[in-house]
């Protein structure tokens, strides 16, 4: 879409350009210059405002989502590149309200340990920034971004809507961070970090390996 919006405007303003040029009127010639040019920049901060915004956006799905960073406090900024997408499950009730889980990890560890949290029906949930640490795995607080999607999916399946609100989600951070759908891992994947890591998480019943071919 950009590069369609360019050529029109080049191919608006070039003759004018070269008009007010061949006429040495300088004041006009900067004037269209410059206005090119801010038209350019704003297009452009425009087409490109999903890839560039630390907070979740999905222009291609209507999606509920509520952005709660403002809520809870800072963890700190990360101090290495996003690697990877760690899935997580809250191994408890499904219908957990934000607040009380933010409460709890906060008692536990010191601050909210997800940056995503998805509801069983599609509602996502941004709890931290993008550029912050979230204590949500040992060895992977800095490299990680955190996906959280409610539920005990040791016990049943991930219900349909939400399983495809997280895939639609992942996608979406993959697309931002440049990464493979390799870099999607479950909680319990990332002994390869940490042994401490050893979990169940996120769940028997979530096919990890087949969220990852769909994405």
């Amino acid at each position: 879409m950009n590069n369609y919006i360019t050529a029109i405007l080049l191919i608006i303003y070039l003759p004018k350009v070269a008009y007010l040029w061949v006429r040495e009127n300088w004041k006009a010639l900067t004037i269209a210059i410059g206005s090119t040019l801010a038209l350019l920049v704003i297009f452009y901060n425009f087409g490109n405002r999903e890839m560039t915004s630390n907070r979740y956006t999905d222009n291609d799905v209507a999606v509920n989502f509520q952005d709660l960073t403002a809520a809870f406090a800072t963890g700190g900024k990360r101090t290495m590149q996003v690697e990877m997408i760690a899935i997580h499950h809250t191994a408890g009730n499904a219908k957990i309200k934000v607040y009380d889980l933010a409460k709890y990890q906060f008692q536990k560890f010191g601050n909210v340990a997800y940056h995503f949290l998805v509801m069983p029906d599609g509602t996502i949930y941004q709890l931290r920034p993008l550029e912050e640490r979230v204590p949500h795995a040992y060895g992977c607080n800095d490299n990680a971004i955190a996906v959280c999607l409610a539920g005990n999916f040791n016990d049943y399946p991930v219900p349909e809507v939400q399983r495809k609100t997280a895939l639609r989600l992942c996608r979406w951070l993959l697309k931002k961070y440049k990464l493979e759908a390799s870099n999607v891992l479950a909680h319990g994947e990332l002994t390869i970090y940490s042994p401490n890591n050893v979990t169940d998480c996120c769940g028997k019943m979530f096919d990890i390996k087949k969220f990852r071919q769909e994405l």
